[in-house]
């Protein structure tokens, strides 16, 4: 994802209280910034951060693991919708027709429902 770091870095000038810790994981990005005067790395793209910081802790202690853990999974929180019902969706109707032997009118009858359709 190639905005990745600047959708973690909106996030955290919106709420710097809540996303305190983002801190620490961008100074870890600058600290990695002298990189690009030796290869051209996009450091806009989270995937080649984390390559690079994977080399680096190869060779340091690997004291940032935990805080880019937490960081990426408060991002991909924060950007992911949350997951609809499956109570009025299309899951009740799949699992009707997986998981138990129904009758093709019975199925017939569950797919109207839940669509919202009347017999």
């Amino acid at each position: 994802m190639s905005n990745f770091l600047m959708k973690s870095k909106d996030m955290y000038f919106s709420d710097r209280e809540r996303f305190g810790t983002f801190k620490d994981v961008f100074d870890a990005i600058e600290e990695v910034s002298f990189t690009k005067n030796y290869f051209d790395a996009n450091l806009f793209n989270i995937e080649e951060i984390l390559s690079i910081l994977e080399m680096q802790e190869l060779v340091e202690s690997g004291r940032l693991k935990r805080g880019f853990v937490h960081y990426i999974l408060d991002v991909i929180k924060h950007y992911t919708p949350p997951v609809r019902d499956p109570e009025n969706s299309w899951g009740k109707l799949a699992r009707a027709s997986l998981f138990r032997r129904q009758s093709p009118a019975r199925v017939r009858l569950l797919r109207r429902k839940s669509v919202g359709t009347t017999v």
